[in-house]
């Protein structure tokens, strides 16, 4: 092992004058084995030289077989060995044994070198097994490494990043060691080292460089004619990588033709102003030198005169306008790559290009025509550079140039025309411009008419320009035009100058809508004028809204009139209608976020005008900008319903169906979760509406049948839109937003007449019955209670479907914790009861309730729900549930809760209502006053019998006529009872006597014997019980209602209490009193009792009595504060 190198240089030493035999292998292979198998490089690089030297001078090949397991596989890694210098050498001695001995004895040699090019695990195996692969193709000859070139170049687009890189490496290498013979493989390996320039990975785009350096350093002057092409091809690729790379290796190219090195006569950097204008002084013939121009030569002319020698002038003109243009690619690299070699070729920018300037015209216009936006990009670009360097020598060739294109050329051709003209407005000189204004203005009012939009779009590009260098003279020029053809649609230009002013109108919207706008509006407007407004519209949203105050109003009126004019059938009058309703639905529509607050507070003055026509057309603009704007207006709903709300109490039929519809829009538009927090809000407006138009002038008008109902809900569908959202927010929303739901919902029905309330009778109950049903607050299920029954006095039988599940929801209600919920079920029970057929098993269940729960408030609810029924529905009860109501209440008159026993006493008012007169004097008499009459009788008894006396009174009506004067009579006994409760009571039930006789017109029979008890009413009315005094003048005040004339008799008695009662210090006691003097001196009918009265009293009495009754009593009303008591 020591000796080993030392050996391998004395072998590189010998000089083999004779081939080598066997003898002789026997003494080499096994040195050069080790020497392969060293860890030295220079050791393993002269082993190798040695074997492929050794290679070629084997006499027979049948000499060196023994020892092929024994060279090769050390060859092989040698190959592969990470310095170049080793690997080149195995390599070439490896082509050097395929030689010598042939394939035949190295049949794996060829597969292992492709394997190893797809499948090596880095760059530096893939470029040694390249390597040995192309000297091997070499030792085999022309036609079997073209076989085998074809089997490995269709691997270029291989998905895997190593194989297409193995294909390059080889290509990188196959021109060095072919020499002038790889020129039979340039057409088919070039396009796959172009290709591999683009690659998505960066290792495979260096070898792919390399290769192509490689093939243009080895290959270009003695096959041009077959690079360059591939190369200008190159040139105009897409991809922008292969656009540099082919830039770069046309440098080099060129370099080689030429006689230069890259990077003589100029640098990477791209040219400047400075540059340029240093090459117009060159021009002239002098070179900038230190910073100074001095006169002398151009630094590149032998290039520049051998590269015209080879190319030929026109070649030369064509690459040089190629690479003019590649000056202001979109890339920055292929710019770089561009200018270097520029400066090679070119001395004097100026002065080349007025040489080479139609070629450069030619490829420019070809460009513009791409249907690529980078090589129009490009192209216009370059048209820039050249005016910038040309100006005004070239500008007389150009703009003509520029309007044939435009007027010959098809769409992809005048878009590029239109970028061109964009980079002359943007290089050319204000000066230059003013002097080819008129051409260029038409050449650009042309290209923004035209019908593609494309086109229009980069005209438009192209007018703003011209605008920022000329101003409001490009406006005065281009737009008037435009307007006039607008204007004019007998023309065939109406559509085009359309077009074409929307495409100014979308760069410079803000300083020409004030300017066009008027225009358009000119009334009567016509249908271009219409149309053209509502196109502008779609293109000038950021800026519409600041003319909203001016469009509106005169949209809306010419909708007024033109509405007009279509109901009386006139056509053309309904044609520019649906157009004016077309345009404003494009101007809401176009409105952008930024404006939406503005517009709105415009929009929603149109519905405030005193003009029903011209409020229904503003309320439909709200729709339509509702439904047709898609930016998101969520600040500016709270606006939009309060104004549409507004419109609820408007009595126009045309205007409430535009709300209706309005606010259905709103409710497709925004998301209904958003609607529900605006529910207290609609509520708000809808109760503050209402009171308002209740206590105006005219509020006759709104009732119906004694009724107030709002207009609004009483159009067709008018309650759609909010139920819609109160229905989410019932079955959707928190406790509080479902009480407010139910709440609203409940106001709803209330103001709507049930004709527009039967088609959303099934679709309200549904809901309030599921949500009722289950666990939410108190709050809730008494709202919904309360909205049922609004339900059933409005529904009535329609509501028959669902009397079970209300009957089952109701009961529920009895037994709930609040005493709201047990209230309102009690309530809606008795009236849903009339719409049922079986009554007595809830009689019995209530009457069983009543009578055994052990709860005093269970015990009011299922009393109050019992006479409520009897109210309802007492003619379905049967006999036997009256009778057993009759004693279970009875037996309740006694009870120890005052609330239960005056519950008690209603109910068995309600029941006995039901029974004939026989049965109502029997029970009063025998199970009522007997029973109270008793010298033991508990207070308790005596008040609940009071009470009983005065709800039978109340609620029998007729059929306990009979019975009132010995009602009275028991009344007057039980007035002056010891215990308050009782004298109460006994007030309370003479006012509910009084008043029934009054109602039914029976009161003759009681007045000998009111006459008598008038007095000891009166000494309640000073008791010093608050309530009591209340009671006593209640029942006064009833007395002077009912027989004024009895009263009159005794005012001697009655009005002192009552004027002490009006100096009380209680409010509630003094306000009494008031209406009970009120009618007692029959202020308002009669004003003779007051000077009578006076006339009696004594002079401090009257003179305080005319005055109170100047001061206070003449300003009560009369009926104000008597209803209910």
């Amino acid at each position: 092992a020591k000796h080993t190198k030392a050996a391998i240089e004395a072998l590189l030493v010998c000089e083999f004058i004779h081939s080598i035999d066997a003898p002789s292998l026997a003494l080499l292979v096994p040195v050069l084995h080790r020497g392969m198998r060293d860890r030295s490089a220079d050791t393993k690089r002269k082993a190798s030289l040695i074997t492929g030297n050794m290679s070629s001078m084997i006499s027979d090949a049948k000499d060196m077989t023994p020892y092929l397991p024994s060279l090769l596989p050390g060859l092989q890694e040698t190959v592969l060995d990470p310095i170049p210098d080793v690997r080149s050498t195995a390599a070439k001695a490896l082509g050097q044994m395929v030689q010598g001995i042939g394939l035949v004895h190295l049949t794996e040699v060829v597969p292992w070198l492709t394997e190893t090019l797809k499948n090596a695990p880095g760059s530096v195996e893939r470029s040694g097994a390249a390597q040995g692969l192309s000297e091997v193709m070499v030792a085999l000859g022309a036609e079997e490494a073209m076989k085998l070139l074809q089997e490995l170049l269709p691997l270029s687009s291989h998905p895997k990043v190593g194989i297409r890189e193995g294909v390059l490496w080889l290509l990188s290498f196959l021109p060095l060691v072919m020499g002038r013979s790889f020129g039979g493989f340039i057409e088919d390996s070039f396009p796959v080292i172009l290709s591999g320039l683009s690659d998505d990975k960066e290792s495979v785009r260096e070898v792919a460089m390399r290769a192509g350096q490689v093939l243009v350093s080895t290959q270009g002057k003695s096959h041009l004619g077959m690079i360059l092409p591939a190369l200008e091809s190159g040139l105009f690729d897409d991809n922008w990588r292969i656009r540099q790379s082919s830039v770069q290796l046309l440098g080099d190219l060129l370099f080689l033709i030429g006689g230069s090195k890259p990077g003589e006569g100029g640098g990477f950097e791209e040219e400047s102003e400075s540059e340029s204008e240093g090459e117009e002084e060159k021009e002239k013939g002098w070179e900038n030198v230190g910073g100074n121009f001095t006169s002398g030569t151009n630094y590149s002319a032998a290039s520049t005169e051998s590269i015209a020698r080879v190319l030929g002038p026109q070649r030369r003109a064509s690459i040089l306008a190629t690479l003019y243009m590649l000056r202001s690619d979109t890339s920055a690299g292929v710019r770089q790559c561009t200018l270097q070699v520029w400066k090679t070729m070119v001395a004097n920018t100026p002065k080349a290009l007025r040489e080479i300037l139609g070629v450069v015209l030619d490829q420019i216009i070809n460009a513009l025509a791409s249907g690529n936006v980078d090589k129009r990009t490009v192209a216009g670009r370059a048209l820039g550079d050249v005016v910038k360097k040309l100006g005004e020598r070239v500008l007389p060739e150009m703009v003509p140039f520029l309007r044939k294109g435009l007027e010959t050329g098809d769409s992809s051709m005048r878009q590029g025309v239109c970028l061109g003209l964009t980079e002359v407005l943007q290089c050319a000189t204000r000066k230059q411009i003013e002097d080819y204004l008129p051409p260029l203005v038409s050449t650009v009012q042309e290209a923004l008419c035209d019908s593609d939009q494309d086109v229009r779009h980069q005209a438009a590009v192209a007018f703003q320009t011209l605008y920022k260098l000329c101003g409001s003279e490009a406006v005065d020029a281009v737009v008037p035009v435009l307007l006039d053809q607008v204007s004019d649609d007998t023309s065939g230009n109406h559509e085009k100058a359309l077009f074409g002013l929307c495409q100014v109108l979308k760069l410079r919207s803000k300083e020409l809508l004030p300017e066009i706008v008027p225009r358009l509006l000119a009334t009567p407007m016509s249908r271009p004028h219409i149309n053209a407004l509502g196109t502008i519209a779609e293109v000038t949203g950021s800026s519409l809204h600041l003319l909203a105050s001016k469009i509106l109003p005169v949209l809306t009126s010419e909708l007024v009139r033109t509405d007009a004019l279509a109901k009386d059938d006139d056509a053309d009058a309904r044609e520019l209608n649906k157009a004016l309703e077309a345009c404003v639905l494009k101007i809401v529509s176009a409105v952008e976020e930024s404006g939406i607050q503005w517009f709105a507070v415009e929009m929603l003055k149109e519905c405030n005008s005193e003009d029903p026509a011209h409020r229904k057309w503003g309320v439909k603009i709200v729709g339509q900008f509702i439904a047709g704007n898609q930016t998101d207006f969520a600040p500016q709903v709270t606006m939009l319903l309060k104004e549409l709300v507004g419109c609820f109490t408007d009595f126009d039929t045309d205007v409430l169906v535009a709300v209706r519809d309005s606010l259905n829009a709103l409710v497709k538009a925004r998301p209904i979760d958003e609607l529900m927090e605006h529910i207290e809000f609609l509520r708000n407006m809808i109760v503050s509406m209402c009171s308002d138009v209740k206590h105006r002038k005219g509020a006759e008008l709104y009732m119906k049948d004694g009724v107030f109902l709002l207009p609004s809900f009483n159009v067709p569908k008018g309650i759609e839109p909010l139920l819609a959202i109160y229905q989410h927010a019932l079955q959707n929303g928190s406790a509080d937003k479902r009480e407010a739901a139910a709440s609203g919902i409940g106001e709803i029905v209330e103001l709507t007449d049930a004709p527009n309330l039967k088609p959303f009778l099934i679709k309200i109950t549904g809901p309030l019955i599921r949500v009722v049903g289950d666990r939410f607050p108190s709050g809730v299920k008494a709202a919904i209670l309360q909205t049922l029954r609004l339900l059933l006095d409005k529904g009535g039988k329609f509501l028959k479907p669902f009397v079970p599940q209300l009957q089952t929801s109701f009961v529920k209600a009895l037994s709930d914790p609040s005493k709201a919920v047990r209230d309102r079920g009690a309530a809606a029970l008795g009236q849903l009861m009339s719409l049922s057929t079986r009554v007595d098993p809830l009689i019995a269940d209530l009457t069983t309730n009543a009578a055994g729960s052990d709860s005093p408030d269970v015990q009011r609810t299922m009393l109050s729900a019992l006479g409520s029924v009897f109210r309802g529905a007492g003619e379905k009860v049967s006999d036997a549930a009256k009778e057993s109501a009759v004693s279970t209440l009875t037996d309740l008159l006694d009870h120890k809760t005052a609330g239960v026993r005056e519950d008690a006493a209603d109910a068995l008012g309600y029941v006995l209502a039901r029974m004939d007169e026989g049965r109502i004097a029997e029970t009063v008499d025998g199970n009522i006053m007997s029973r109270a009459s008793n010298l033991d009788a508990e207070w308790m008894r005596q008040e609940g019998s009071v009470l009983a006396l005065g709800r039978i009174a109340a609620h029998a009506g007729p059929a306990a006529l009979a019975l009132h004067p010995s009602v009275m009579g028991h009344l007057r006994g039980f007035a002056a009872h010891d215990h308050q409760l009782v004298q109460g009571a006994a007030c309370r039930s003479m006012c509910m006597l009084l008043k029934a006789a009054r109602k039914l017109e029976a009161i003759e029979p009681l007045e000998p014997m009111l006459e008598e008890v008038l007095p000891m009413f009166a000494d309640v009315a000073a008791h010093e019980s608050a309530d009591l005094r209340v009671d006593g003048c209640l029942v006064i005040k009833q007395a002077a209602k009912a027989c004024p004339h009895v009263v009159r008799l005794r005012l001697d008695v009655v009005v002192p209490p009552l004027l002490a009662a009006v100096k009380d210090s209680n409010i509630r006691v003094k306000m009494c009193a008031e209406r009970t003097l009120l009618h007692v001196l029959e202020i308002n009918t009669r004003n003779a009792t007051l000077d009578e009265y006076v006339a009696s009293a004594d002079m401090a009495a009257a003179r305080f009595v005319r005055d109170y009754a100047r001061r206070v009593l003449a300003r009560l009303q009369a009926d104000s504060g008597d209803e209910g008591e």
